[in-house]
């Protein structure tokens, strides 16, 4: 594991550990809860603050010392929104809408938390599953793992005015399954089948039907 890897994975612990917490917390409490050294957990509050995924506010002081400071999931959604779109806006008049979407897939790629190998398909899409839920969306596997109902997305607010979010998704959940180096691969995305709900349909080679039959036939 690489020095940035092992980073981006305890930094993903700090955040998940804010965002379970059903009050502001502070530090000292994420260290008990995530089991590492204040000083560790400082660094990576320091990065989540610059990217706005959290937020801080300080506690009036009751007694001596410095007052604590409390952290918490960042509440300005809005404006997070409006600053990838801006950043998106810029890339895209540079580069054509392929190339954006392969180069914004890889970098959110190489973010993400390393996983254990694949050991067979089962494995492959449950990593792909856990690999979202890292990024803030919610995910349901259908029962027999054909499909993932991927929910609760960070960026809904960018989708009306860049619908290319969803294909850097899409091309993002590709890349996740294709290097698991197991047989399965993203069939389809479709994008808001339900209210706040997309599904990604696989194609597994673990799932082969004897015969499709065509229902508009009768």
């Amino acid at each position: 594991m690489t020095a940035n890897t092992a980073d981006s994975n305890t930094r993903q612990q700090v955040r998940k550990a804010i965002e379970m917490a059903a009050n502001p917390i502070s530090i000292s409490e994420i260290s008990s809860s995530i089991g590492l050294h204040e000083n560790t957990i400082r660094g990576h509050l320091n990065v989540l603050l610059a990217l706005g995924d959290i937020e801080r506010s300080q506690l009036s002081a009751t007694q001596r010392g410095r007052p604590k400071w409390l952290y918490t999931k960042s509440s300005r959604p809005q404006a997070m929104a409006n600053h990838l779109l801006n950043a998106l806006t810029v890339r895209l008049s540079e580069v054509g809408e392929h190339e954006l979407v392969e180069e914004a897939a890889a970098s959110w790629a190489a973010m993400l938390p390393s996983t254990q190998p694949a050991k067979n398909i089962d494995d492959a899409v449950a990593n792909l599953a856990t690999s979202l839920e890292g990024l803030g969306f919610t995910t349901e596997l259908s029962s027999l793992g054909d499909a993932v109902a991927v929910s609760k997305c960070p960026y809904e607010l960018l989708v009306g005015e860049s619908p290319i979010i969803c294909d850097i998704h899409t091309a993002l959940a590709s890349k996740i399954l294709h290097d698991s180096g197991q047989p399965v691969s993203i069939a389809s995305m479709e994008v808001f089948a339900t209210k706040g709900v997309c599904i990604a349909r696989l194609n597994r080679a673990d799932q082969v039907p004897k015969r499709v039959i065509d229902a508009t036939d009768y």
